[in-house]
């Protein structure tokens, strides 16, 4: 778009999708999201609200849409940019961790927000696919991801922080840490590892400062691989993360690449931005300035 290139969004566009995931956060997001709606019509905009991810695309086709909010976590936004890649797109935090938003910046007050798509400033960031689906933030394979499946696999309402305390202790218990190779497809390179993670975004959970080089603008993904099985491993790793020494571990890898590709020959779950995506093998690439991002 011509004009989300140039840095602002046209005037005369007032129309604002609001896709908001009732399930995000501690279970007040219908109330913040009406609230929004509420300060976007204060300021001449015209909100349509959906719950329901499959209405999206449907409504947000209008010519005259402004914007998409995604009102909810990173799985929110990983919806809106799958389904309506094509529209800019306003963050609107209600999750636990929300790290794209923490990342950008975003406030979590409606009517700050607000002010800022009626403002209509945007910043194009780079985007990643793995397979067939975009993301923002990163993929793992491994013991992390085998974590977000389990505790999605039981999920029935909101998840908090407290979700994710058994589905651990027991990936830590039955995780079986099956080889994935990684194989960097502009140098032909091969990896191997027992986890490992790609980035897009600088940001991971409990802000761990596990990605320490990664830009959201720079074209490349930031690989990592920890070589080494088992809880030990695992402890010892997550020591060096903590105090920033990890990139000082000889077994353990990055390389920054626009393109990769992991398999292995057992079964291993991949996650995206802290949702299931399925087992290996993936292939993960880049997309340049593929988000336009209000704010």
């Amino acid at each position: 778009m011509e004009s989300a290139a140039n840095g602002r969004l046209p005037p005369e566009k007032r129309r604002v999708v609001i896709l908001g995931n009732p399930r995000a956060g501690t279970g007040n997001s219908r109330r913040r999201v009406e609230r929004l709606c509420g300060a976007l019509r204060g300021r001449g905009l015209e909100p349509i609200l959906c719950w329901q991810r499959e209405e999206l695309g449907q409504l947000a086709r209008e010519s005259d849409t402004r914007c998409v909010v995604a009102a909810g976590g990173d799985g929110t936004l990983l919806e809106v940019v799958n389904r309506v890649p094509h529209l800019p797109i306003a963050l609107f935090p209600l999750g636990n961790e929300n790290l794209v938003a923490r990342f950008c910046g975003v406030p979590r007050r409606p009517d700050i927000l607000a002010e800022r798509i009626a403002r209509g400033t945007v910043r194009q960031l780079d985007l990643a696919r793995c397979n067939e689906r975009l993301f923002s933030l990163m993929v793992s394979a491994g013991i992390d991801a085998e974590v977000v499946h389990r505790v999605h696999g039981r999920r029935t309402g909101h998840i908090n922080k407290l979700s994710y305390l058994l589905p651990t202790l027991e990936a830590f218990a039955w995780y079986r840490y099956p080889t994935i190779e990684v194989e960097l497809q502009e140098t032909g390179e091969r990896l191997r590892g027992a986890m490992v993670f790609v980035f897009n975004i600088p940001q991971y959970a409990l802000r761990l400062p596990l990605p320490l080089h990664s830009q959201a603008d720079d074209g490349r993904l930031d690989v990592y691989v920890f070589e080494r099985p088992g809880m030990a491993n695992l402890a010892r790793y997550l020591e060096a993360i903590v105090r920033r020494r990890h990139g000082h571990l000889p077994d353990h890898h990055h390389r920054r690449v626009q393109r990769a590709c992991l398999s292995a020959a057992e079964q291993v779950p991949v996650q995206t931005d802290g949702d299931p995506a399925g087992f290996l093998p993936v292939q993960v690439e880049i997309v340049p300035a593929a988000l336009t991002l209000i704010g």
